[in-house]
């Protein structure tokens, strides 16, 4: 399984892969825009808390699964 840090290449090619498969199913334009821009925040809070070197499972792994953990999202907004 590939491994990224939270550069900028990566976080947007991170975005991308939202953007299509959400657009892949259908999902109205605007609302993939909201999604995208809300994911890219995510991981730059997760970069700002984190480190740039800190390493994120591949960007397929089921976003609720690993992003969106109460625990997870606790810490970044404190």
């Amino acid at each position: 399984m590939e491994q990224y840090n939270f550069s900028n290449n990566n976080i947007e090619l991170a975005c991308e892969k939202v953007d299509k498969f959400l657009s892949s199913l259908d999902v109205e334009h605007r609302e993939v825009l909201r999604i995208r821009l809300t994911f890219e925040e995510v991981l730059l809070k997760y970069r700002e808390k984190l480190g740039m070197d800190k390493k994120l499972v591949d960007f397929a792994t089921p976003l609720g699964q690993v992003l969106f953990k109460p625990a997870y999202m606790a810490m970044l907004f404190k």
